[in-house]
């Protein structure tokens, strides 16, 4: 039988078959082909790590960092997926170091007349008309504590008389828990809040006055935030601050935060309210054995305490060149007096000197918070 367009039958069939398998063949390579290609060009992108640019689109790869994969974890309990949050980081103390312990004071201090407590050292530039001394103030978390409970601040203002004036404090808190961050905090931030608000007077007796009333007034606010909080831990701190003005340091103490004179010699100005203190006074033990006792840390009288908060006042006439340190005792208890002295005459510039005193007292084993201003009177 003759096929199509007398083609023979056979012929047809013969063709037929013969497309048939070409396409088959055909599909088989195609299909062979495709899934190579789609794995070389998964490998290509998955050997080249993504980058993205910390300045621009034309920093070099030595500017730019690869993006770590975003990581997952799935909760069972709740049946959806969370992305998975780095841990918190603790405080570091290299971080920490040098950095004053500002936190809720500068929102307060914005309100105060547009001041603020400074995490830099005021220049020369910044000083008050008149004012013959600059302050640097510091603050390190230590090497044993995650926590510094410690807190600094430091204002200058021109009194009513045009007299510059500074104010300059070192609060140490206790409690634990925060209560001494806190306490310490509410401390400085009460005072150096008054100092803006109602400036002291000039004159000698008005100073001494201004710094009784602020420190009753500080006391009660902490007592007062212990209630409204509902701790039921104590929470307290320690208190030295100076009014620097007319040539003169009015200096009020409560605790064992101390204020030293550095000139030649050094000179403990304030009394430690302490146990060990009061021992040394008696004489049943020596200021050597004092640095040691086991109740060294027992002091009678914080900020914080209702009944029994005791302010001391002092006051110190300043030469030019002398130096006013304020300090909690995880300096004062890390370096012996001499050691001190000895940084002083060492570093002729306050910052440099106050970061030198730091670092001794880490170096003497950092067991507690370290704050130090120092307070520098030029010619």
């Amino acid at each position: 039988m003759d096929g199509i367009s007398g083609i023979p039958d056979g012929t047809v069939l013969l063709i037929s078959i013969t497309a048939v398998v070409v396409s088959i063949v055909g599909l088989v390579v195609v299909f062979k082909v495709m899934p190579n290609r789609r794995k070389d060009t998964q490998s290509s992108a998955s050997s080249s790590p993504q980058f993205h640019s910390t300045v621009d689109d034309n920093a070099s790869t030595e500017e730019m960092m690869p993006i770590p994969p975003k990581q997952t974890d799935f909760d069972e309990d709740t049946a959806r997926l969370s992305t998975t949050r780095p841990p918190k980081q603790r405080r570091n103390s290299d971080h920490a170091r040098t950095q004053p312990n500002v936190m809720r004071i500068q929102e307060t201090m914005k309100a105060q007349k547009g001041a603020a407590i400074p995490t830099q050292p005021k220049s020369d530039s910044n000083q008050l008309p008149n004012m013959n001394w600059q302050a640097i103030g510091m603050s390190d978390v230590g090497l044993k504590r995650e926590l510094n409970e410690d807190s600094w601040g430091k204002a200058e203002l021109l009194l009513s008389n045009d007299t510059p004036c500074g104010l300059y404090i070192v609060a140490d808190g206790m409690g634990g828990h925060e209560g001494g961050e806190i306490a310490s905090s509410v401390t400085v931030q009460t005072i150096t809040s008054q100092f803006y608000d109602t400036p002291p007077a000039p004159g000698e007796g008005a100073l001494e006055s201004w710094l009784k009333s602020v420190t009753n007034t500080a006391n009660e606010a902490v007592i007062k935030k212990q209630v409204d909080q509902k701790r039921p831990e104590k929470m307290g701190s320690t208190l030295v601050m100076t009014l620097v003005s007319e040539g003169k340091a009015h200096i009020a103490n409560v605790g064992d935060s101390r204020a030293y004179l550095l000139n030649n010699a050094i000179t403990k100005i304030t009394a430690d309210h302490s146990l060990v203190e009061r021992l040394v006074e008696l004489g049943q033990i020596t200021p050597a054995e004092a640095r040691t006792h086991p109740q060294r840390n027992v002091i009678y009288s914080t900020m914080g305490d209702p009944e029994k908060m005791q302010v001391d006042i002092y006051n110190q006439p300043l030469q030019p060149g002398e130096r006013l340190l304020l300090c909690s005792d995880g300096l004062s208890g890390m370096i012996e007096d001499e050691a001190i002295l000895e940084i002083s005459k060492k570093y002729p510039d306050p910052q440099q000197a106050c970061t030198a005193l730091i670092e001794a007292a880490n170096e003497g084993g950092g067991k507690d918070n370290i704050t130090a201003i120092v307070i520098q009177f030029d010619d």
